[in-house]
């Protein structure tokens, strides 16, 4: 009986050893990493967090302190990684949540910003003047096209646009667009048969009003679906044509640097059926907006013919409150359906090829300030040659 009670006791001993060597290393790694935080040596403790991650030491303070040196020195995505860890864990995580939010908005993520902060308490609503019911943006933008050619006038785009937040989940974008330009048609001889004499060129109205309408939908912070339908009215030589694209996607943000986007287009223009298929994928250097691609491939579908079309985009940060992102197109754009269904390629003259920059200027808080310059080749549908076209356009936008 007696050595039965010492082979039990001995038994407690080891398992009170074994478990307080296993909790050594949790300890540890706790006292080491809040040492870190509160010296503010955020790579060290980077560097520390990721190698305890990797060795199978998770637990939530270590996660909570990661993503803090992560969003001060504003690595956002791999920051929204941490709080994403912590929120698969624990749906409510306030804390988190609330950083989640603005590493969503730095990341200009609206739809994944919302979805965190359906899950704030009134007073840090209050506190940061946050709504679930809002008007979130008014912009305003305008521009010339001056075309290479004397059978091209100068062509003259505007556009106004309002955003709303329906809920915590539903984000609404709204434009009302106006394009015109004179174009010359093809050289008409009026003179009866055999006799030379002047021709006449036929100048032609092109004036077009459209509507546009987003709709995105967070099924959380990471999963957004997309919606967008797009109507144009044109006026072409007396004629009137009307045109309708949808388009319906989605949006994954929760990549270390990646977000992807698919969608399909389609619909009817000029009463020719569309239909374009799209994949995107955004890439972010550092984390953040200093430096990020966006490439995008393409496959459309018009009037029986297929076309391949790839748009690539750099952006990166050039002051403290200025950007500067360039893009090149190339492929077919004829009726090419552009930034989730706003911009549409359905001029008189087809684009063959497309390039620009745009130029970002934080004014204020809530302003933003943009001018785009954009070169294309176009192909004159009359005159069968190519010509070059110069594109200004300046906007505005207001967050409210």
């Amino acid at each position: 009986m007696a050595y039965r009670k010492y082979v039990i006791v001995l038994a407690l001993l080891l398992q009170a050893f074994a478990l307080k060597a296993q909790q050594d290393p949790y300890i540890h790694a706790d006292t080491i990493s809040y040492e870190l935080y509160k010296a503010g040596e955020w790579q060290k403790l980077i560097a520390y967090a990721d190698s305890a991650l990797a060795t199978g030491l998770d637990f939530q303070l270590l996660r909570y302190r990661l993503a803090y040196a992560r969003f001060v020195t504003e690595d956002y995505k791999a920051a929204l990684q941490q709080y994403n860890a912590i929120i698969t864990a624990d749906s409510y995580a306030p804390v988190a949540r609330y950083y989640a939010y603005f590493c969503n908005l730095y990341l200009n993520n609206e739809p994944g910003s919302f979805a965190n902060a359906a899950y704030l308490d009134s007073a840090t609503l209050k506190k940061e003047g946050i709504a679930r019911f809002a008007f979130t943006c008014a912009a305003l933008e305008a521009g010339i096209k001056a075309p290479e050619s004397a059978g091209r006038q100068t062509g003259l785009y505007t556009r106004a646009g309002l955003s709303n937040r329906v809920g915590w989940h539903l984000l609404l974008d709204q434009s009302v667009i106006y394009f015109n330009q004179k174009v010359n048609g093809p050289a008409v001889n009026v003179n009866p048969p055999g006799i030379l004499g002047p021709v006449n060129t036929r100048v032609n109205d092109d004036s077009q009003i459209e509507y546009f309408l987003k709709a995105r939908y967070s099924l959380n912070q990471k999963f957004t679906l997309l919606s967008a339908y797009h109507y144009l009215n044109t006026n072409y030589a007396g004629t009137t044509y009307n045109s309708n694209i949808g388009v319906l996607g989605f949006i994954y943000t929760g990549g270390r640097y990646t977000d992807l986007q698919a969608d399909i287009n389609l619909g009817s223009i000029y009463s020719s059926r569309l239909l374009q298929y799209n994949a995107q994928l955004t890439w972010y250097s550092n984390g953040n907006l200093n430096l990020y691609t966006i490439s995008k491939a393409s496959l459309k579908s018009y009037n029986s013919a297929t076309e391949f079309i790839f748009g690539q985009s750099i952006g990166f940060k050039t002051g403290r409150k200025t950007w500067l992102e360039a893009n090149i197109t190339l492929g077919n754009l004829e009726n090419y359906v552009d930034a989730d269904g706003l911009y549409i390629y359905n001029a008189i003259d087809p684009t063959k090829f497309k390039t620009g920059a745009t130029f970002f200027y934080r004014l204020n808080l809530h302003t933003m300030l943009q001018i785009n310059y954009t070169y294309e080749t176009k192909y004159d549908i009359y005159r069968l040659d190519n010509y070059g076209q110069h594109s200004i356009t300046a906007g505005v936008a207001w967050k409210f």
